[in-house]
């Protein structure tokens, strides 16, 4: 993995020899997999950094893969709010993170900023809940290879498995 949480802010490390980056090398200034942008501090902070910071912890807990991530995420407690259109993505997470509940949007960007930092190429994406209703929905991306792959972390009666890894045309998507 390369990310710490260090006091609750997020720091990234090259594990291996990248860009001219030798291995060990504390990123600061620059670019790293996931598409996180690290400043000269070499910290990510504020609200973002607090985000990363407990996705990093959760990430701990799962065992660094993206299935892990995704049942930490489908496994966050539904709260019945309205939904905040416009709520940048680590907000969004954010309530979820730190209080374990949410809604779609919120499981959503708690699994994609996950699996960002997990390295993947990913998007919270907003939309409706079937066509022709006006459900508004949230899911993730991910772009793979020219490839996109779907996870829909729903809460429905447990742990719903069913968005995991999907194609749009699928059932259920």
């Amino acid at each position: 993995q390369g990310w710490l949480n260090d006091q609750g802010r997020a720091c990234f490390f090259f594990m291996k020899e990248t860009d001219g980056y030798p291995a060990g090398t504390w990123a600061k200034d620059t670019a790293v997999p996931g598409g996180f942008r690290i400043p000269e501090s070499g910290f990510l902070e504020g609200e973002l950094g607090e985000t990363c910071a407990l996705a990093i912890d959760a990430l701990d807990q799962t065992g660094w893969d993206l299935q892990g991530a995704y049942r930490y995420s489908a496994a966050t407690d539904y709260a019945d709010y309205e939904a905040r259109y416009g709520m940048q993505i680590h907000k969004a997470a954010l309530q979820a993170l730190k209080y374990r509940e949410g809604n779609c949007i919120s499981w959503s960007a708690e699994f994609c900023i996950m699996a960002k930092l997990l390295g993947y190429d990913c998007r919270q994406i907003w939309g409706y809940l079937g066509t022709g209703t006006e459900q508004p929905h949230s899911w993730t991306e991910i772009h793979d290879g020219g490839e996109i792959r779907i996870f829909d972390p729903r809460h429905e009666e447990g742990l719903d498995t069913s968005g995991f890894d999907v194609r749009y045309g699928q059932k259920g998507t």
